[in-house]
C-alpha cells in the first residue's frame, strides 16, 4: 500500500507542474493607478455581479474607504470617508473592516463607524445611536442562508433580519469572562452554524 501511494505522489509531481505556465506575470494594483482609497489593503472581494470591492486606508492621513472595480469596462468607483455630503458618498470611518454580498443584491459593509447597507443607490448606516448596536465599531460580519446579517460588535454579537434585531452579549450569552470580552471574528457555515472567535 505504501509503495502505491509513493508511485501516485511521484506521478503527480511529474505532471502537475507542467500544467502551469513557467513564467508568471504579476500586475501591481496601487492607489495611483486605480480607485483604491489607500495603500493599506484590508480586503479584496468579488461581488455576485463580478465587480471587485477593495477596502483600504491611508494610515497617515486618516482616510479610507472602498474602491469598486467594474471589470466589464475597467472603471473604478470610490467611496471614501474624506467625501462629504449625502449618500452615496462618505463612509463613516477610515477603517472598513469587512464586506458581504447578499443574494438579493444588497451589500453589507462593516466599518469602525457603524454598519452600512447598500441597496442599489440607497445607503443606510446603523450605529449605536439609531440601532441596538452597543458600539459604532463593527469588526466583522457574516450572512446566513436566509440573508440575516450576523454582526460582530466587539463585545456582543447581533443578528439582523432586515427588521428585527437579536443580541448575544459577552459574558451573559457568550461565555467569555473579563478581560477577554472582545470578539475577533464571526463566521456562518453551510449548515447555518454561527462561529464566534475571541482572543482566547
Amino acid at each position: 500500500m505504501k509503495s502505491c501511494m509513493l508511485v501516485v505522489a511521484a506521478t503527480l509531481l511529474c505532471f502537475v507542474p507542467s500544467a502551469y505556465p513557467q513564467d508568471v506575470t504579476w500586475d501591481l494594483v496601487r492607489p495611483s493607478n486605480t480607485g483604491i482609497p489607500g495603500e493599506e489593503i484590508r480586503f479584496a472581494r468579488f461581488a455576485n455581479d463580478g465587480a471587485v470591492w477593495v477596502g483600504a486606508r491611508w494610515p497617515f492621513w486618516s482616510e479610507g474607504g472602498l474602491g469598486v472595480l467594474n471589470v466589464a469596462n475597467d472603471t473604478w468607483t470610490t467611496y471614501s470617508n474624506a467625501e462629504t455630503g449625502s449618500w452615496p458618498g462618505s463612509i463613516p470611518s477610515e477603517f472598513v473592516n469587512d464586506i458581504e454580498f447578499a443574494a438579493d443584491g444588497s451589500v453589507w459593509i462593516a466599518t469602525s463607524g457603524g454598519l452600512l447597507r447598500k441597496v442599489d443607490q440607497t445607503w443606510t448606516v446603523f450605529h449605536a445611536l439609531n440601532s441596538p448596536l452597543i458600539f459604532d465599531l463593527v469588526r466583522s460580519i457574516a450572512l446566513d442562508s436566509e440573508g440575516h446579517v450576523w454582526i460582530n460588535n466587539d463585545a456582543a454579537l447581533f443578528e439582523y433580519d432586515g427588521e428585527n434585531w437579536r443580541s448575544f452579549s459577552v459574558p451573559n450569552d457568550i461565555p467569555w469572562d473579563d478581560p477577554w470580552r472582545g470578539l475577533t471574528s464571526v463566521y456562518v457555515d453551510e449548515q447555518d452554524h454561527v462561529w464566534v472567535g475571541n482572543d482566547t
